[in-house]
């Protein structure tokens, strides 16, 4: 059953909020369990933006092979 109550979202709103400031970590393949992630200490919100660089950079690429090829 769907509870979509202004205090759930909220709720839901500070847990995401609170995730993206929590320090990077991993699933262990041999635990099970998250363990952070060795390194340069990072949070969740830094290793997003990242990723949407790389994702970003790899679509102007794919978009301007296929203007070239046109």
């Amino acid at each position: 059953m769907d509870n979509a109550t202004d205090k759930n979202m909220q709720d839901l709103i500070d847990i995401g909020r609170d995730l993206l400031t929590a320090p990077l970590a991993r699933v262990s393949k041999d635990k099970g369990l998250y363990e952070p992630v060795r390194g340069e200490p990072t949070t969740n919100k830094k290793e997003l933006e990242r990723f949407a660089e790389i994702l970003s950079k790899e679509r102007k690429e794919r978009l301007e092979r296929q203007n070239q090829a046109a």
